[in-house]
């Protein structure tokens, strides 16, 4: 999986901008920087420490974003002990604003996440040779995502972001459509 790690300086010399994707996302939040001098956006971030750690990177880092999709197995791992940070957005089936394959692959890949949180933006917006074979992850505006998508959401929800009968279900789900 191509790790995304684009640093780039805003807002005068002291200050930068972070954005990262999976185990980018991790790597980029063990290193803490110093207090008041970075801002973050995280896509798709696994839970990266317990919740007293949770608690320090949004200390720290007080001007990040975090985007997770509820269905996405990489943002329940680790399981115990472990937790999501504080302000994370979880992106749901119902809300979200394309509609996106029930997919292990395309329910992680960072081109899903921008067509899901904005959706015309994504679709403009050229992709790289790479990239272009998880565009056709995306399934249309919003109306076009899979029913059984937002049933399963449902379900995760109930169990809560974490949890080992989520992650349970989310394997078998993967497991079962990558036979």
């Amino acid at each position: 999986m191509k790790v995304l790690l684009v640093l780039a300086w805003a807002f005068g010399p002291h200050k930068m901008t972070a954005t990262a994707q999976a185990s980018g996302a991790c790597k980029y939040m063990f290193a803490l920087p110093p207090k008041g001098h970075c801002r973050a956006c995280l896509f798709a971030s696994p839970r990266t420490g317990d919740p007293a750690w949770a608690d320090l990177f949004a200390v720290t880092v007080k001007d990040y974003r975090l985007f997770n999709y509820i269905l996405d197995i990489v943002t329940h791992v680790p399981t115990l002990g472990y937790a999501t940070l504080p302000n994370a957005t979880v992106i749901q089936p119902s809300t979200a604003q394309a509609g996106v394959r029930l997919d292990i692959l395309c329910n992680h890949h960072v081109i899903c996440y921008c067509a899901m949180i904005d959706y015309k933006d994504t679709m403009a917006t050229p992709t790289t040779a790479q990239d272009a074979s998880r565009k056709s992850c995306i399934l249309g505006p919003s109306s076009t995502m899979p029913e059984a998508a937002k049933a399963l959401a449902v379900i995760i929800n109930e169990f809560g972001v974490g949890d080992e009968k989520a992650l349970a279900m989310l394997k078998a789900l993967h497991t079962a459509s990558m036979v």
